[in-house]
């Protein structure tokens, strides 16, 4: 239930998107750094309700593994969208 309710925006993000994080190197000329939002190796944030530290990869893949047809239709909508 947890997942369903607080985490079911990581359902709408495409797979290969991107975000922007600053560049750790104070001295470097690039300000921002873009990266995958679901790249396995991501930075991890604490997650209370479930007393441990993850990423959205790791986050979504929780989700997805509740049922098959939650994930045959997450990959139907990628599908679709990559279509369009």
């Amino acid at each position: 239930y947890y997942l369903l309710k607080h985490q079911n925006h990581l359902l709408g993000i495409k797979p290969n998107a991107k975000k922007r994080i600053k560049n750790p190197d104070p001295y470097s000329k690039k300000k921002d750094i873009w990266v995958n939002v679901f790249d396995p190796n991501g930075e991890r944030t604490c997650n209370a309700h479930f007393k441990t530290w993850l990423n959205e990869y790791e986050l979504r893949e929780l989700l997805l593994s509740i049922s098959d047809d939650l994930t045959e239709a997450y990959e139907m909508r990628n599908t679709l969208s990559e279509f369009f």
